[in-house]
Order: C-alpha cells, then structure tokens, then sequence
C-alpha cells in the first residue's frame, strides 16, 4: 500500500471506497473492501468456486482438481514481487 500512497497520497484507501460507493450513497458489497485492502496490500486472495460449478449435471468440462492446486498455490501470494 505504500507504493499506491506515494503516487496517490495517503487518502489512496478512503478515495477508492468514496468513489465505488459514490460518496457514501451506495453500500459497498460485503467483503469488497477486504479484497480492495488486500489488493492494496499486494497479497493476493483468489475467489472460491461457487457450489454451483462442482456440480456433475452441469457437465461443465472443468479439471477441479487443477483449479483447487492452482487456488492453494496462489492463496496469499504477492500480486508482485
């Protein structure tokens, strides 16, 4: 966050979360501002599948296996080094 704070200044957090929630006149989704923060941060946090993609009916061509290493490998790395 420290990068992002020296080329936007110390407000950087509170000016994203003002203009997503258009000065205050929305609501910001629940546990957006985590992954803003955590964004800011560096560290990364993938998405969970939703339940709706494990299900076999769908026959949706999805190699689960590879997606759950992938999401474990990247679960709180660096965005950049």
């Amino acid at each position: 966050m420290d990068d992002y704070k020296e080329i936007y200044g110390d407000t950087v957090y509170s000016d994203i979360l003002d203009s997503i929630t258009d000065n205050g006149k929305k609501q910001i989704k629940s546990g957006s501002d985590t992954i803003i923060f955590d964004a800011l941060d560096n560290y990364f946090e993938p998405f969970d599948l939703k339940d709706k993609y494990y299900y076999e009916e769908n026959q949706v061509p999805l190699d689960y296996e590879s997606i759950i290493n992938l999401f474990d490998q990247l679960q709180g790395s660096r965005i950049l080094d």
